[in-house]
């Protein structure tokens, strides 16, 4: 193996000053990258090749553009994809940083912000820096979005790597400028309980409802219980199914729990409602299958009374 190809294969990316440090040249990157052994992307970064998530590629092209310019950090979902929290709408093919020394400016691949005396910054393993995970996070909210901010926010609640007060003290900083509404909006209804981006998406849908509601609501059952994804109105719950723990070889045991589980919310007289992915592209629809699903409820309650 050639020994770009093996370092690329080892940090994830082989950089062209990386091969000149070493004595190859252009011709010898061009040659790695035409056979396949090296992945032509941009500004002089090869990675190693292998199957990856798009989250995962923009997280390596993160880290390769921050090994070209120590000095800058990573911010947006740059930042948020180094850290592993789950993106959700942002363009995956921009990596974005944040530099002290130069004024905004926008690239294909690249898109580079001013960074602040008041930004808090965090070094990560390795010495790579980015903005601090509430900023970055209310960042995306701000530029893409209440869906695409409340996807990232519920995933660093979740995981810890902010807290709501981290999230109102960013919000009075003044450091989100364009975008403040949208960014306290997806604040407000962040909530850490969301186990996965399409319950985040779920929930924001139930909430432009006039229903009450409530997350991961144990309702009891054979161990430690059943839970709820949403809890509407206390009579209908709304679950949403991604269809991962259905695959591989656990998954007709799976299908097989899942079954039991909802028999079991059925004979409490819950009703169930089921979403999926595609679903969450209609809103109108899962809202008018939940209000269906709430007449139902009621009414079969008041005939059992």
């Amino acid at each position: 193996m050639h020994e770009l190809v093996s370092l690329a294969h080892e940090v994830g990316f082989v950089t062209s000053a990386d091969a000149l440090s070493r004595g190859f040249g252009r011709n010898t990157l061009r040659r790695l990258s035409s056979s396949g052994a090296l992945v032509r992307t941009s500004f002089g970064v090869y990675l190693a090749p292998g199957d990856r998530t798009p989250e995962a590629r923009h997280a390596l092209m993160t880290r390769a553009l921050l090994h070209l310019d120590p000095y800058s950090v990573a911010s947006h979902h740059s930042a948020l994809a180094l850290l592993g929290v789950a993106l959700y709408g942002v363009p995956l093919q921009q990596v974005h940083l944040a530099d002290a020394r130069c004024s905004s400016r926008r690239h294909e691949s690249v898109h580079r912000h001013v960074l602040r005396g008041g930004d808090v910054v965090r070094t990560l393993e390795g010495g790579l820096r980015c903005i601090e995970p509430a900023h970055a996070a209310l960042q995306v909210a701000a530029r893409y979005g209440p869906a695409s901010g409340i996807v990232s926010l519920d995933a660093a609640l979740r995981a810890a790597l902010c807290t709501d007060e981290d999230l109102e003290r960013v919000l009075r900083s003044g450091r989100i400028r364009r975008g403040l509404r949208l960014a306290r909006h997806a604040a407000e209804h962040a909530d850490g309980r969301a186990e996965s981006p399409g319950e985040s998406l779920l929930r924001g849908i139930v909430a432009g409802m006039p229903w009450s509601y409530d997350l991961q609501v144990n309702v009891g059952g054979p161990g430690r219980g059943y839970r709820v994804d949403i809890l509407v109105e206390e009579c209908v719950a709304v679950e949403f199914d991604g269809n991962v723990k259905y695959q591989g070889a656990d998954g007709p045991k799976a299908l097989i729990d899942e079954k039991r589980r909802e028999d079991y919310l059925r004979g409490l007289k819950f009703e169930v409602v089921r979403v999926v992915w595609a679903d969450l592209r209609h809103p109108t629809t899962v809202q008018r299958a939940i209000h269906d699903a709430l007449v139902r409820a009621r009414t079969s309650r008041r005939v059992a009374a």
